[in-house]
């Protein structure tokens, strides 16, 4: 029996070191979109915003001991993870079936949705339904792209590969609106579109953002622990009132 126990324990300690080989040595790479204000962007070389600080309490929960943000564009961002070349990616990225056919998805964090931008001055555009014979400028690849050419009767939709394109193309009147994610669309009225730019009404859609890895993804359980921990124990609702400036309405696996 002593000797049975022995290499039971034996057996335990070898599975130990090879874990530790696996996950202990290796620097996560953690992929995160370049220029999506508040959840990820640079600014001076440093990572920030809601993202960022979610995945540094993630991480502290989940014992990701070693890793590195990585800036990408957002189609780079989603091949390096299908790939492999990052571990996981953080984009404020909309789940839904057809990434979650390419990609594996944390449980959901943020609520959200699409809303309609206009220049400050329009008078004739009040909803979705005055865009027809309108041109519509959004972010390629993105839910507001797909949302925006299912809209009937529209002229065009013009598709940028960075919001910051459209956004500007507005409040140039080169579109006639444009319709993309709530939060990064306020944050831009709040800055440099103030007075220019404006929101119609509600959000257009509901969606929710998730953490993302390749298919099978390892780590994906121990993310979703951490997201429970972290909401549960207020470190979450602190980021949130950090970056949103008010309590949450629901917690993550509320």
């Amino acid at each position: 029996m002593k000797a049975r126990r022995n290499i039971w324990i034996l057996i335990s300690l070898i599975g130990m070191l090879a874990l530790t080989a696996c996950t202990g040595n290796k620097t996560m790479i953690v992929g995160v979109e370049s220029n999506f204000k508040p959840f990820t962007y640079v600014e001076e070389g440093s990572y920030k915003g809601f993202e960022i600080d979610l995945w540094n309490a993630i991480a502290r929960e989940a014992g990701f001991k070693k890793y590195k943000f990585e800036a990408m564009d957002f189609g780079e961002l989603i091949e390096a993870v299908k790939t492999g070349k990052a571990d996981v990616g953080l984009a404020g990225m909309t789940i839904n079936q057809a990434r979650k056919n390419e990609l594996e998805f944390s449980m959901p964090y943020y609520d959200t949705g699409l809303v309609l931008l206009t220049s400050a001055s329009n008078k004739q555009i009040h909803s979705t339904h005055d865009l027809k014979d309108k041109t519509v400028g959004t972010k390629l690849a993105t839910t507001g792209y797909q949302f925006s050419s299912e809209l009937q009767g529209l002229k065009s939709v013009k598709g940028y590969p960075e919001i910051s394109q459209a956004f500007e193309d507005l409040m140039n009147n080169k579109v006639d609106a444009v319709i993309f994610d709530e939060q990064p669309s306020r944050n831009f009225v709040r800055t440099a579109g103030k007075g220019k730019v404006k929101i119609l009404g509600g959000t257009l859609t509901k969606e929710n953002y998730g953490m993302f890895t390749k298919k099978r993804g390892k780590n994906i359980g121990r993310i979703d622990q951490a997201i429970e921990a972290v909401s549960q124990n207020g470190t979450y609702e602190k980021i949130y009132r950090k970056w949103f400036g008010k309590k949450p309405d629901k917690l993550p696996g509320s």
